[in-house]
């Protein structure tokens, strides 16, 4: 796989896999919130959507709801991104969606790659 060779060239460390809590994640809920970071700035990007799969190889599968109804979305193998959520309701800020007690909330800081 790409990132595992990645990984090996720069000395990385994998991604933090919980095998016992990925078995328990399929029908989950999660939102996640993905900032994009560039010379201009940076811009949030919100999903959300209920886990249907979880592979330390692929990753986690989103099936997403509200803007994104439909759409299968793969997360990093890396269960160390989610976080239980609170209790309460969440207000998708690009798309106004209301969640009502996801069962997660992952983030991600997507940065590129640095020229040289």
């Amino acid at each position: 796989m790409v990132g595992a060779f990645i990984r090996k060239a720069f000395g990385l460390k994998p991604p933090f896999w919980d095998e016992r809590l990925a078995v328990r994640l399929p029908g989950k809920y999660v939102i996640v919130g993905l900032t994009w970071q560039s010379s201009g700035g940076e811009r949030l990007e919100q999903k959300h959507g209920v886990i249907i799969e979880a592979d330390r190889q692929r990753g986690i599968a989103l099936e997403l709801r509200g803007a994104g109804l439909g759409e299968i979305y793969w997360m990093p193998p890396q269960t160390s991104a989610l976080q239980p959520a609170e209790p309460g309701t969440y207000r998708m800020k690009g798309s106004g969606d209301v969640i009502e007690n996801p069962d997660y909330l992952a983030t991600w800081m997507v940065t590129p790659p640095q020229a040289g």
